[in-house]
């Protein structure tokens, strides 16, 4: 599935540039994925809360096999958001995933 009308993805989205450090910022998230069911970025715009997730997302899944479902929710029209529960619901019926929404500010 590729994406759809609401911003949701069944793709991490692309890393356009290199990743350089932040090791211990990615061990930790990826612990707190292995053991709790919502881990929660926060933090000033800019400051790379995105691309930590890309980043961890993308090395859990090479690793694990990680199903994934990439909401990107900043961008997203008034119109999208009556849809949106039910279409995530769809994505994600009758498995296990990791869902990532992103830009819930």
């Amino acid at each position: 599935m590729g994406e759809s009308r609401s911003g949701m993805r069944q793709a991490v989205p692309a890393e356009l540039s290199s990743f350089i450090g932040r090791e211990r910022e990615l061990t930790a998230l990826a612990s707190l994925l292995a053991t709790e069911r919502l881990v929660t970025l926060t933090g000033p715009a800019g400051i790379g809360k995105t691309r930590l997730a890309v980043r961890t997302v993308r090395a859990l899944g090479d690793r694990e096999g990680l199903d994934t479902v990439w909401a990107e929710l900043a961008a997203l029209p008034e119109w999208c958001w009556d849809g949106l529960g039910a279409e995530l619901a769809g994505r994600l019926a009758g498995r296990e995933a990791l869902l990532v929404l992103d830009g819930c500010e």
